[in-house]
Parts: C-alpha cells; sequence; structure tokens
C-alpha cells in the first residue's frame, strides 16, 4: 500500500504502467546535455578559447588591474588592524 506524503516516494508515481519523469529528472537530464555539449564545444575549440583567455588576461594586466587589485588588498588590511584594535579596547 503507498503511503500519502510520503517524501522518499518518486513524485511520478502512477502505479503500473509507464513510469513518468519528475521533474528533478528531467533537469538532470536537461543540465546533463548542457555539460556534454559545453564539454565538446570546448575540445573542438580549444585553441581559439585559450587565446582568447589570453587576450583578456593580457588587457586586465595593461589597464590598471593590478593597481586595483593593490588597492583594495591594502583597504582590507587597514579594515582588519582598525576592527582589531577596537575589539579589544
Amino acid at each position: 500500500m503507498r503511503r500519502i506524503h510520503n517524501m522518499f516516494e518518486p513524485d511520478g508515481y502512477r502505479g503500473t504502467g509507464r513510469p513518468e519523469f519528475t521533474g528533478t529528472q528531467i533537469l538532470t537530464i536537461v543540465l546533463s546535455v548542457i555539460s556534454l555539449l559545453g564539454a565538446i564545444y570546448i575540445i573542438a575549440n580549444f585553441n581559439a578559447l585559450l587565446a582568447r583567455i589570453a587576450i583578456c588576461v593580457a588587457n586586465l594586466l595593461t589597464m590598471g588591474f593590478p593597481l586595483l587589485v593593490l588597492l583594495v588588498v591594502i583597504a582590507v588590511w587597514v579594515g582588519r588592524t582598525r576592527w582589531r584594535r577596537r575589539r579589544w579596547f
């Protein structure tokens, strides 16, 4: 006998016959297909993607990105040291 509102039972339970797909099964299948297509695209166009990544990194380095990172690190460091001092007094 089937229990009502049992969270461990499949959502698509219809008794005997053709099984239904639950929402989680459909989502898993769709995401798996998208993942597979993405992996195939990356493998097929690896050199082009690698070149795009290299160009983006070079552009970031020439735009002053390291200076921005340094300023953020200094700001976080100063903020932490001030917070530590206030906590002990």
